[in-house]
């Protein structure tokens, strides 16, 4: 295995081997498809039942088990970590890190849907290390470096507003967050 993923309903599973990523009912191990990706899959997720996300050679593709073709395609920014990008629960959205900003693209028509930015860091510049969604999708939290120091800023997806911007503990023994001062 290069990559794998498991359908939300436990129906499938993707799998990247020797330049084809190969979708495979769990019930019988029958194939629903055969997707040719010639390269390295980084990342393969499933975005519902019927759709798979994965990246491939600099872009995105959202693939349709029950049409059997890609039905779109982001294309991603160069150098971009598979780790750092993530879809929201549901699979209607992708945020994707952008040098200082987070990109959120709707994965229903590619459109551009916001785009938060990840601070300056009192004039640092600020590189994401990871992105997650809540689990009930209405925040988006994005771990970022500045120096040698990690952060974390969080939105709120509904009007784009910074809900929390805070250095993280270089020790264990530091409390991670002590509210507003």
């Amino acid at each position: 295995f290069e990559s794998a993923a498991l359908s939300p309903d436990g129906e499938h599973l993707a799998w990247h081997y020797q330049g084809v990523l190969r979708v495979q009912r769990v019930a019988n191990g029958g194939l629903a498809a055969q997707i040719p990706a010639l390269g390295s899959v980084d990342v393969a997720a499933f975005l519902d039942a019927d759709r798979l996300a994965f990246q491939l050679a600099g872009q995105l593709t959202v693939w349709s088990l029950s049409q059997q073709r890609a039905v779109l395609t982001i294309g991603l920014p160069a150098r971009l970590s598979p780790a750092t990008w993530a879809v929201s629960p549901g699979g209607r959205y992708l945020a994707v890190p952008t040098g200082a900003q987070v990109e959120l693209y709707d994965l229903h028509d590619g459109r551009l849907a916001g785009r938060a930015e990840l601070g300056d860091g009192g004039g640092i510049r600020r590189r994401c290390e990871g992105l997650a969604f809540s689990s009930d999708g209405k925040q988006l939290a994005a771990l970022h470096l500045e120096l040698a120091r990690h952060g974390l800023v969080c939105w709120e997806l509904a009007d784009g507003s910074p809900r929390l911007d805070v250095k993280l503990p270089t020790s264990i023994h530091e409390p991670l967050y002590r509210g507003p001062a």
